[in-house]
């Protein structure tokens, strides 16, 4: 119906013939997963030690996985504990912007 009402209002200009009495769709709202403190502690007490370091950062900092994968250790800024990421040529999805915190 929508397409119908675009074709007749925006392309052809013209009023179309015939009472179309419709509802637009609405997306339902989704809200975001939240973890309790408690969970997140017993998620990182489930985490294998080889995988506890990666899965902090990607949760302390909002990493992505392959940001974490690529993530060196020239990238971390110790003095002000705060993480640097060179993005123009690792991480080309961002734009050549800069993710920082």
């Amino acid at each position: 119906m929508n397409a119908l009402c675009f074709l007749y209002k925006e392309i052809l200009d013209r009023p179309h013939s015939g009472n179309l009495t419709f509802v637009k769709s609405q997306r339902p709202r989704k809200l975001p997963v939240v973890l309790t403190e408690d969970k997140v502690g017993r998620l990182f007490d489930a985490i294998n030690a080889d995988y506890f370091l990666p899965a902090a950062l990607m949760y302390g900092s909002g990493l992505r996985l392959m940001e974490t994968v690529r993530l060196r250790v020239k990238d971390v800024d110790e003095t002000a504990v705060q993480k640097a990421m060179r993005c123009e040529a690792r991480f080309p999805g961002l734009g050549r912007r800069h993710k920082s915190e």
